[in-house]
């Protein structure tokens, strides 16, 4: 992308470009785009987000955890608790494309050998160390290349969307997910998806360890463990290492965007 003046933009994203002129480099990386600053209702207090420093993580929504054919429904779980999460998320991410705010997908997707999943992952879902749901449920789920690694029926996935394969309860670890986030200069993360205390807790704690900001959407998280769990997660989230909020908030507060012409570019109230 060459700038007006006919000097060479190069970089694979606005926020991280060099640009290459007849005499010179400018290796600076500066931003071209204004801030887009809006402020979202949130718990412990609201939020004031630059929407071009944001990005949207919905992790895990895949047929193996939400469709009742999937490695959890085939093992006994109820998975209507995940299915019901497919419209508040839907809205959130048809609300965030327009505004150019990134939607990234984790799925959970190991080797057909296994050999980049270590031994406490079948043993942690076994009913008891002599039978892991691996040998009794008829093979441990989510193999990259499967139904299983799929995104779930019925969610709304553009074209344009940036999809990260994890084998880890962290997006984080052994992933390309921090890397791509850093060459698109986001820092501010909205987590939705499954399970609000176990994959999204621990995404959520490790972008936090590496310096970005978390907002955890409560109506577009879920989890088949105790509500104490979600108390819990949400606790620590309020408490020690972000926020909260609804999807609606999000929704209304992306809605007062400085490029939308109906709060006049106020953004921020």
């Amino acid at each position: 992308m060459a700038p007006d003046d006919g000097r060479l933009r190069i970089g694979s994203h606005p926020a991280n470009t060099w640009i290459s002129g007849e005499t010179a480099v400018d290796i600076s990386r500066g931003d071209p785009r204004a801030p887009r600053k809006v402020q979202v209702a949130a718990a412990p207090r609201d939020v004031v987000i630059d929407l071009n420093r944001s990005a949207i993580v919905v992790v895990d929504m895949q047929n193996d955890f939400c469709a009742d054919d999937g490695h959890l429904g085939r093992g006994g779980l109820d998975c209507s608790g995940a299915r019901r999460l497919i419209a508040p998320i839907n809205r959130m991410l048809q609300a965030a494309r327009p505004q150019q705010v990134p939607v990234l997908w984790l799925s959970w997707a190991v080797r057909p050998d296994r050999l980049d999943m270590n031994p406490s992952m079948p043993h942690i879902h076994a009913a008891d160390p002599h039978d892991p749901l691996l040998r009794r449920k008829g093979g441990w789920g989510a193999f990259a290349g499967t139904r299983g690694a799929e995104i779930a029926d019925g969610l709304d996935v553009d074209g344009r969307d940036i999809h990260v394969l994890k084998h880890r309860f962290s997006g984080f670890v052994d992933t390309q997910l921090d890397s791509i986030l850093r060459n698109m200069g986001v820092t501010t993360l909205f987590f939705a998806g499954v399970a609000t205390d176990i994959c999204v807790l621990a995404t959520l704690q490790d972008a936090v360890f590496l310096g970005y900001d978390a907002v955890m959407v409560t109506d577009c998280v879920t989890t088949s463990s105790p509500d104490f769990c979600v108390r819990a997660a949400t606790y620590h989230v309020e408490e020690l290492l972000g926020f909260t909020c609804a999807s609606e908030a999000l929704i209304e507060g992306m809605g007062r965007s400085p490029s939308s012409a109906r709060d006049g570019g106020r953004g921020v109230g």
